[in-house]
Protein backbone atom coordinates (compact mmCIF):
# COMPACT_ATOMS: atom_id res chain seq x y z
CA UNK A 1 0.00 0.00 0.00
CA UNK A 2 1.91 3.27 -1.02
CA UNK A 3 0.27 6.06 0.85
CA UNK A 4 0.73 9.96 -0.75
CA UNK A 5 -0.81 12.99 0.32
CA UNK A 6 -3.66 14.08 -2.01
CA UNK A 7 -3.40 17.59 -3.38
CA UNK A 8 -6.22 19.91 -4.65
CA UNK A 9 -3.73 21.74 -6.71
CA UNK A 10 -2.20 20.32 -9.82
CA UNK A 11 1.25 20.51 -8.48
CA UNK A 12 2.80 18.29 -6.14
CA UNK A 13 3.00 19.84 -3.52
CA UNK A 14 0.76 19.07 -0.36
CA UNK A 15 -1.88 21.63 0.99
CA UNK A 16 -0.70 23.38 4.26
CA UNK A 17 -3.88 22.97 5.90
CA UNK A 18 -4.20 18.64 5.05
CA UNK A 19 -3.30 16.19 7.83
CA UNK A 20 -2.15 13.52 5.41
CA UNK A 21 1.31 13.32 6.55
CA UNK A 22 0.26 12.47 9.80
CA UNK A 23 -2.34 10.12 8.45
CA UNK A 24 0.64 8.55 5.88
CA UNK A 25 3.13 8.36 9.30
CA UNK A 26 0.80 6.87 11.54
CA UNK A 27 0.14 4.01 8.97
CA UNK A 28 3.43 3.49 8.30
CA UNK A 29 4.47 3.28 11.76
CA UNK A 30 1.79 0.42 11.80
CA UNK A 31 3.54 -1.38 9.09
CA UNK A 32 0.39 -0.72 6.42
CA UNK A 33 1.39 1.91 4.18
CA UNK A 34 4.66 3.46 3.23
CA UNK A 35 5.51 7.80 3.70
CA UNK A 36 7.22 9.07 0.10
CA UNK A 37 10.02 10.82 1.11
CA UNK A 38 9.64 14.37 0.13
CA UNK A 39 11.35 17.60 -0.10
CA UNK A 40 11.87 19.50 3.64
CA UNK A 41 11.74 22.51 2.48
CA UNK A 42 8.49 22.74 0.18
CA UNK A 43 6.79 19.04 0.57
CA UNK A 44 7.43 18.25 -2.66
CA UNK A 45 8.32 14.65 -3.67
CA UNK A 46 9.98 13.66 -7.54
CA UNK A 47 8.99 10.86 -9.48
CA UNK A 48 11.55 9.22 -8.28
CA UNK A 49 10.96 9.54 -4.84
CA UNK A 50 7.35 7.73 -6.06
CA UNK A 51 9.05 5.16 -8.36
CA UNK A 52 11.62 3.90 -5.20
CA UNK A 53 8.58 3.64 -2.94
CA UNK A 54 6.02 1.75 -5.56
CA UNK A 55 9.66 -0.70 -6.09
CA UNK A 56 9.82 -1.33 -2.32
CA UNK A 57 6.37 -1.43 -1.29
CA UNK A 58 5.52 -3.72 -4.05
CA UNK A 59 8.44 -5.67 -5.24
CA UNK A 60 11.16 -5.79 -2.27
CA UNK A 61 11.51 -9.29 0.10
CA UNK A 62 11.70 -6.51 2.90
CA UNK A 63 8.28 -5.13 2.45
CA UNK A 64 6.43 -8.69 2.44
CA UNK A 65 4.99 -8.19 5.74
CA UNK A 66 3.73 -4.50 4.93
CA UNK A 67 2.09 -6.10 1.96
CA UNK A 68 0.51 -9.04 4.09
CA UNK A 69 -0.90 -6.08 6.80
CA UNK A 70 -2.28 -4.04 4.10
CA UNK A 71 -4.05 -6.74 2.84
CA UNK A 72 -5.42 -7.27 6.06
CA UNK A 73 -6.92 -4.25 6.82
CA UNK A 74 -7.51 -3.21 3.41
CA UNK A 75 -11.42 -4.46 4.46
CA UNK A 76 -11.33 -1.62 7.24
CA UNK A 77 -11.01 1.39 4.82
CA UNK A 78 -13.67 0.16 1.34
CA UNK A 79 -16.30 -1.23 3.42
CA UNK A 80 -19.10 1.61 3.59
CA UNK A 81 -22.11 -0.31 5.19
CA UNK A 82 -19.37 -2.05 7.94
CA UNK A 83 -18.08 2.10 8.80
CA UNK A 84 -21.50 3.35 8.87
CA UNK A 85 -22.61 0.97 11.61
CA UNK A 86 -19.36 1.51 13.19
CA UNK A 87 -20.25 5.40 13.17
CA UNK A 88 -24.18 4.60 14.40
CA UNK A 89 -22.68 2.54 17.15
CA UNK A 90 -20.45 5.30 18.55
CA UNK A 91 -23.30 7.88 17.98
CA UNK A 92 -25.65 5.36 20.06
CA UNK A 93 -23.00 4.75 22.69
CA UNK A 94 -21.91 8.41 23.24
CA UNK A 95 -25.91 9.30 23.56
CA UNK A 96 -26.46 6.80 25.51
CA UNK A 97 -23.63 7.81 28.00
CA UNK A 98 -23.40 11.37 28.22
CA UNK A 99 -22.48 13.54 31.37
CA UNK A 100 -25.42 15.28 32.54
CA UNK A 101 -28.08 12.43 30.98
CA UNK A 102 -30.80 12.90 33.32
CA UNK A 103 -31.80 9.48 35.06
CA UNK A 104 -35.21 9.31 34.55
Amino acid sequence: MILKEASPSPSNSPSKSSNFGLNTRLLEEKGVGVEIPRNEQDGSFTSDSVAESVKFAVVSEESESLRANARRVSGLFGDRNRNGRLIDDCVDYLMENRIGKSSS
